[in-house]
């Protein structure tokens, strides 16, 4: 009968060596850990200078680009002090940045002035086409003694101040349905008209032959 010497076994376990891969990125080669020695990382000195280098490679590009954000920061102020803070979105300071990267500093100063003067021409337009259609609703609504019309949210407006208060802050595709609104209230009131004056010449000529 074979008799299995523990001790003997756990002083084989002591010895046995434990193969792991490499510690540096890329490098798929064995390394041996002896048991009583310092665990090593790498397979050589080689890859221990190579992990090295690869380290300081990644601190300076985290550096490079940290000062290139911050830059980039600060050109993107400088922008916006120059053409106003709302005056252009995120993605046109960057395409500006980049056509200065790419062909000069004149260029996109140059481009960027169009563009202001573009959006400029937007919100003049935009402010003179919500102050007409405001007018607008409110002289027929005037005229109409302000007659209960649908309103932004589906809101009924009836009398002056609601429809102030309305077009006061409504967007400029709100004010277009309001003016519909309105328009439609008129069209039905003229017709309202036509019908009540064809039924009164009817009714006149009607009393005039039984007479």
């Amino acid at each position: 009968m074979m008799v299995i010497d523990d001790q003997k076994d756990l002083d084989l376990a002591e010895t046995m060596t434990e193969i792991k891969q490499c510690a540096r990125p890329g490098c798929t080669n064995p390394v041996e850990i002896i048991p009583g020695h310092r665990p090593r990382k790498y397979c050589g000195n080689g890859c221990k200078q190579l992990a090295y280098l690869q380290r300081e490679d990644e601190k300076r590009l985290q550096a490079e680009a940290a000062a290139q954000q911050a830059q980039y920061e600060r050109d993107v102020d400088a922008l916006r002090q120059r053409y106003g803070l709302d005056s252009l979105s995120p993605k046109v300071l960057d395409g500006l940045l980049q056509l200065r990267s790419h062909y000069s500093v004149g260029l996109m100063y140059q481009v960027g002035e169009m563009l202001i003067l573009a959006v400029k021409e937007a919100h003049r337009s935009y402010n003179e086409a919500v102050n007409a259609l405001r007018e607008e609703i409110m002289l027929v609504g005037e005229q109409l003694n302000f007659v209960a019309i649908t309103g932004p949210q589906n809101q009924t407006l009836r009398g002056v101040q609601p429809y102030c208060d309305a077009i006061g802050r409504a967007s400029l595709e709100e004010l277009y349905a309001m003016r519909d609104s309105v328009h439609l209230a008129r069209r039905a009131r003229q017709h309202l008209a036509e019908v009540s004056a064809q039924l009164e010449a009817k009714y006149s000529n009607r009393h005039a032959d039984l007479s």
